[in-house]
């Protein structure tokens, strides 16, 4: 036989085995896509938290701005409470 005979011959028993395999291949590649995403977005977020707590700029400014909530927190409620009932 030659191979177009051989070609054929496979051919006629699964005619989408190679759309099947296109199909598989490329699920395959996104699923690999995602599972990368997710380590990528997981890696950045370990390393932001290693960052805020940290002695450089990010931490001064990550500390900063958590004091800066946590007054506003406190005293804009007894601000308004002056103003209102007073």
């Amino acid at each position: 036989m030659s191979n177009l005979e051989d070609r054929k011959l496979a051919l006629s028993e699964n005619p989408y085995a190679e759309k099947y395999a296109a199909a598989r291949a490329s699920i395959e590649a996104e699923k690999r896509s995602k599972e990368a995403s997710g380590y990528a977005w997981m890696s950045a977020a370990m390393n932001y938290g290693a960052a805020a707590e940290g002695p450089g700029r990010f931490g001064k400014i990550s500390s900063g701005a958590k004091w800066f909530c946590i007054w506003f927190a406190m005293i804009v409620p007894n601000l308004l409470f002056i103003r209102v009932l007073l």
